[in-house]
């Protein structure tokens, strides 16, 4: 039983919730992105992210100079609020990481691979899918 307990001490299962600042703010500003957002029209100047249980509510994200909320969906329904980001996979290690996510503003998937080098995220693969 001892050994048993030991060996589950050395694995470590994958993270499933965003919880990096840096990796979090990367995947947000990446340049293939921006053309996207549309900070420029009304309704659009500042951009939101659901909590879904996919990322940390406590990060502190920035986007167009102001801070990107983490709001439950239900309270950017009743906003009518569409500039929001939505996580729907997130796999973390400590080596790489993998986030998927859907722009409910211009109905685009989003899918992003990092590897972990030099003690910072590196973005390896960056695909947006038009819906």
């Amino acid at each position: 039983m001892r050994i048993w307990f030991i060996a589950l001490l050395a694995f470590t299962w994958p993270a499933s919730e965003l919880a990096d600042q840096n990796l979090a703010q990367s995947f947000l500003d990446q340049p293939e992105l921006q053309s996207y957002y549309h900070s420029n029209q009304k309704g659009r100047e500042q951009l939101y992210i659901v909590n879904n249980g996919k990322i940390d509510p406590n990060l502190s994200l920035t986007k167009f100079g102001l801070p990107v909320p983490i709001q439950e969906v239900k309270v950017l329904f009743f906003h009518g609020i569409t500039n929001n980001i939505a996580f729907d996979s997130v796999r973390i290690d400590s080596s790489s990481a993998y986030l998927k996510a859907f722009y409910q503003a211009e109905n685009i998937q989003i899918e992003a691979s990092y590897a972990y080098q030099a003690k910072k995220w590196v973005n390896t693969a960056y695909s947006i899918k038009e819906q």
